[in-house]
């Protein structure tokens, strides 16, 4: 992509797709002015049945977030709002307000699980899938903890 625009990912992602679809909160790096925005992260503690904080933006150092690294494969930190435009962009088969943001064919390719079925199960358990950009799971109940089951 770079060699191709002259532009690195960021910037690239940035200027075109991003900020003129109004996603203006997405981005590798969080600014430092908007870092008390980032939400806190949790986990589900099933021995001690207490969720815990994995990580709390307002006290933890957390550089990766700050720094940024643009990837192609992971690290765009988004608010709702704004991934919230983003789903129902795909969700309307890549278009948004009328205008045409991704064509159908790759919105549809996109969506499509593009792992063999043994590495999938391999790496992040059976009913999932692992598509371009988004990841599928065909039993969300599976994600609920066993003591909550009930």
């Amino acid at each position: 992509m770079e060699r191709i625009t002259g532009l690195s990912l960021g910037d690239f992602l940035r200027t075109r797709p991003l900020e003129p679809f109004g996603m203006h909160d997405t981005q590798f790096a969080v600014p430092l002015s908007k870092r008390h925005r980032l939400a806190s992260s949790h986990r589900w503690d099933g021995a001690s049945q207490v969720l815990k904080l994995v990580e709390d933006p307002a006290t933890d150092a957390a550089p990766y977030r700050v720094s940024g690294f643009d990837s192609g494969g992971v690290g765009l930190i988004s608010t709702a709002p704004d991934y919230l435009r983003f789903l129902e962009m795909l969700r309307k088969g890549g278009s948004h307000g009328g205008e045409r943001i991704l064509s159908p064919k790759l919105v549809k390719y996109m969506s499509q699980d593009h792992l063999p079925a043994a590495i999938t199960e391999l790496n992040i358990g059976p009913d999932h899938d692992r598509s371009l950009g988004l990841g599928g799971c065909h039993d969300p109940a599976i994600f609920i903890p066993l003591e909550a089951k009930g």
